[in-house]
C-alpha cells in the first residue's frame, strides 16, 4: 500500500488476486448468506441514506452505479425513478427477478447520458475503481445542474479499519484480508477519509453538503457475517464476535466510523 501526502489517498498501484478476472464478484460467496445477513442491513442504511437526500432533492432520474441486488432502489421514495448498474451478472440477474432495473454494466454506461441524472449513487463502490477520479468525472457530466452523487466508502481513519492496520504489522493479515476484499476478484484499490474524499470530489467538480458516519457491520448479526466468509472455528469466532462488539461501541463513543457517506452538489465548472 502507498500513501500520496499531497492529496491523503493511500493506494495499491498494482494489485495481484488469487481469482481471474473473468470470474463473478458473488461466485465466492453462498448467495443465500450473503443475502440473509446483508439485506435487512443494508436496507435500514439506504432508507436512512434516502431521508438525507430528500433534504436536498424531492424526486427525478437517479442511478446507482454498483448497485448489487438492488436494495437502493428497494428502499426509492415514489418520487423517484431509479435503475442500476453493477459489473456482478449474478447480483443484477437477481434484482431484475425482483422486478428492479438493474443491468450488467459500470459507470462507464453513463457516458451515453450527459445531463441526463438528479442523483448519482455509489454505495462501497468507489473504493473499487481503478480510476477514481477519471470516475466521478464521468458522473458529473451525467448529473443534470444541481444534480447530486452520494457516495459511501470506507473510512480508513475509523477504528476497526485501524486496528486492522496495526493486526497486520505484526503479521496477522486476516483482517484486512477480510475487510478489504483483498483475495476477491474486485478487491479495494483505494482507501479513503473524509479529508481525501472530499479533495478528490472538489477535484471532479463536486461540493460536499453532508458528510456522515455509518457501521460497515451489523453488530446485531455478527454471527451471521461470519459464516458468510466460512473460514474460522466455534473458538475464533467468539474471539472475533467479542472482540468487534467493543470495537463498534467504541467507535460510536469516538465518533470513528467505519464507513462514511458524502452527500455532494454538481459544481458548473
Amino acid at each position: 500500500m502507498f500513501y500520496c501526502s499531497r492529496c491523503g489517498i493511500s493506494f495499491v498501484p498494482k494489485q495481484i488476486t488469487t481469482r481471474k478476472k473473468s470470474e463473478d464478484y458473488f461466485d465466492a460467496y453462498s448467495l443465500k448468506k450473503y443475502i440473509s445477513y446483508y439485506k435487512a442491513f443494508r436496507l435500514k442504511i439506504f432508507s436512512e441514506n434516502w431521508k438525507v437526500i430528500s433534504r436536498f432533492i424531492h424526486g427525478g432520474k437517479a442511478i446507482d452505479v454498483g448497485a448489487s441486488f438492488g436494495w437502493f432502489i428497494e428502499c426509492a421514495p415514489k418520487s423517484w425513478k431509479v435503475m442500476g448498474v453493477d459489473q456482478s451478472k449474478n447480483a443484477a440477474a437477481y434484482a431484475r427477478s425482483q422486478g428492479l432495473r438493474v443491468y450488467t454494466g459500470t459507470e462507464r454506461k453513463l457516458m451515453r447520458k450527459p445531463s441526463h441524472f438528479d442523483l448519482i449513487t455509489l454505495h462501497n463502490a468507489l473504493e473499487h475503481l481503478s480510476h477514481p477520479l477519471q470516475s466521478l468525472r464521468i458522473l458529473h457530466k451525467a448529473l443534470k445542474k444541481d444534480g447530486m452523487v452520494v457516495i459511501a466508502v470506507p473510512n480508513k481513519n475509523g477504528l476497526i479499519n485501524r486496528c486492522a492496520y496495526a493486526l497486520a504489522l505484526i503479521h496477522m493479515y486476516r483482517p484486512i484480508f477480510t475487510l478489504f476484499q483483498v483475495e476477491s476478484t474486485s478487491p479495494h484499490l483505494f482507501y479513503y477519509s473524509p479529508q481525501s474524499i472530499t479533495h478528490m470530489l472538489n477535484l471532479a467538480g463536486f461540493t460536499p453538503l453532508v458528510i456522515r458516519g455509518q457501521p460497515i457491520i451489523d453488530i446485531d448479526n455478527i454471527d451471521k457475517c461470519m459464516a458468510i466468509e466460512g473460514k474460522t472455528n466455534i473458538l475464533s469466532r467468539l474471539f472475533i464476535k467479542a472482540g468487534l462488539t467493543i470495537l463498534y461501541h467504541a467507535s460510536v463513543l469516538l465518533n470513528m466510523p467505519d464507513e462514511i457517506v458524502i452527500y455532494a452538489s454538481k459544481t458548473e465548472s
